[in-house]
């Protein structure tokens, strides 16, 4: 009796400590985030003469830092219209696969992106106002929940939302992460 309760306390005890390494600590920002970013261009459409917002694709360049310093680098590129960094992502891995799908023009090349994984990602929208005398960006206030589904409507929500103004971010694999997220967009409303 004494070895089966031993055995039923190490299983529990080893199944807890594994379920911990998959949690992360939302309140520490020293943990290690990865971002990239994507420029914002402004034409006007031929037909309608109505302005309009593309994505411009910087790279593949994935950046890292805490979160602190992403903060200060997402913040500091809209005061001076540069771009948006996309993220903060807890793995270098998720970083690099949302920087393949905000390539839009090359995705349908590139086979490395699995578009019917099967997984669920999560992702929020946010809309983004320009000011030409500042030569900058700055987010807009509006209701945004975090949506969930495959990437195939990521990719769909990215090309809808842009003719409105609006940029999906994400996908992140946790709901937490988008959340999370979605916050440090909203730190300077």
């Amino acid at each position: 009796m004494k070895l089966f309760c031993s055995a039923i306390m190490l299983f529990f005890t080893s199944y807890i400590l594994a379920q911990n390494n998959d949690v992360v600590d939302y309140s520490d920002y020293t943990r290690t985030v990865y971002w990239f970013d994507i420029g914002i261009r402004f034409t006007k459409e031929k037909s309608t003469g109505l302005e309009t917002m593309e994505l411009v694709y910087f790279g593949k360049r994935i950046k890292y830092g805490n979160v602190e310093q992403f903060d200060k680098h997402l913040w500091h590129n809209l005061s001076i219209g540069k771009g948006i960094a996309i993220g903060p992502f807890n793995t270098y891995k998720e970083a690099v696969l949302a920087n393949k799908l905000y390539n839009l023009k090359n995705l349908k090349k590139d086979t490395t992106v699995n578009l019917k994984d099967g997984k669920t990602y999560y992702w929020y929208l946010v809309k983004i106002r320009r000011y030409k005398r500042l030569h900058s960006l700055d987010f807009q206030r509006m209701a945004a929940r975090i949506a969930s589904g495959d990437l195939e409507r990521f990719i769909t929500n990215i090309k809808v939302a842009l003719p409105n103004f609006e940029l999906a971010i994400g996908p992140f694999t946790s709901q937490p992460e988008a959340e999370e997220s979605k916050r440090l967009y909203r730190l300077e409303e």
